[in-house]
């Protein structure tokens, strides 16, 4: 069985005042999803793109849902530390059939292996 879920992870520091740049985007985009990027452009949202590099191994026991916050979360994180001053989008897609993560194929083949 097929699950999708789509989760927004959005954290907002009370602390840290976010000044408008005029000659900067407001948002920075963590992640380097070409989809992500073109809905942020269909909908007209000026944008950066600034991937995390971050380990995306699943933390053993962890389930599907708590994996996907976790990277989107500290996607964010990592982002944020560099671009203090902007808003930051972190997000992450995982793909989960009968309970288990499908992690990212590692070639075209192995794509093609898991869509069938």
């Amino acid at each position: 069985m097929l699950s999708v879920w789509l989760l927004t992870y959005v954290e907002k520091d009370s602390i840290t005042f976010r000044m408008h740049q005029p000659q900067k985007p407001e948002l920075i985009l963590a992640s380097s999803s070409p989809r992500r990027q073109e809905l942020l452009r269909e909908i007209g949202i000026p944008f950066q793109v600034h991937a995390a590099n971050i380990n995306e191994d699943q933390i053993a026991g962890e389930t599907p849902i708590a994996y996907a916050l976790r990277l989107a979360r500290e996607k964010a994180q990592v982002a944020s530390k560099r671009y203090p001053q902007s808003y930051v989008l972190g997000a992450d897609t995982i793909v989960v059939i009968d309970g288990e993560v499908l992690g990212k194929p590692i070639d075209h083949a192995d794509a093609a292996r898991m869509l069938r």
